[in-house]
């Protein structure tokens, strides 16, 4: 038998919310792929506590290259699908396959506030 057993997933998300690699598009890229795989199956108050850090923080990756805007919280972030203004933040492609419901439980926007219109 194996000495290594699968980490459960409160205490890898417990390492992983504590740490600043959610803000690295190398680290976050993944673990939002693998979090969206997750979101489903998770009870209603691991969902809860995954929305609530994620929310409040630069973990979506954009569009942009550049360093200061290539990350962006997920309430001032945009679907790709959103082309009203080229220079709104958008999901990078990188994401292509994470699941929509998870991108709009933290926050992610499908449209613009009318204020910005």
């Amino acid at each position: 038998t194996s000495w290594f057993k699968e980490l459960p997933f409160t205490e890898w998300f417990r390492f992983i919310r504590d740490s600043p690699y959610l803000q690295d598009r190398s680290i976050a890229v993944p673990v939002l792929h693998y979090l969206s795989k997750q979101y489903k199956n998770l009870n209603t108050v691991h969902r809860s506590q995954v929305v609530s850090v994620l929310a409040n923080l630069k973990c979506i990756p954009t569009q942009y290259e550049e360093a200061g805007r290539c990350m962006g919280y997920p309430r001032d972030t945009y679907f790709m699908e959103v082309s009203l203004f080229e220079d709104l933040p958008r999901v990078s492609g990188e994401l292509k396959g994470v699941h929509k419901q998870f991108l709009q439980d933290l926050g992610v926007r499908e449209q613009p506030d009318i204020k910005l219109v």
